[in-house]
């Protein structure tokens, strides 16, 4: 759940007022977000892993709390 809400926010950061960039762009940049989380995860503790909605979890709440405090 927090890449379909992250991956649009970055989308647009990276495309601006690009319109037709903007979906092929959020659909790479969460499927990027997605293997980045899942990699991460696997390598961080060696035997079992972390699961990747924590690591993307850790990564998208800073994010978002600098979301909140742009605006």
């Amino acid at each position: 759940m927090v890449i379909g809400l992250m991956s649009p926010h970055i989308a647009k950061a990276l495309v601006g007022h690009r319109n037709q960039m903007y979906i092929p762009i959020a659909i790479l940049v969460g499927g990027w977000l997605l293997l980045f989380a899942d990699t991460l995860g696997q390598h961080l503790i060696e035997p079992n892993g972390i699961p990747a909605g924590i690591v993307v979890s850790i990564i998208g709440a800073p994010y978002f709390i600098y979301l909140l405090m742009k605006k």
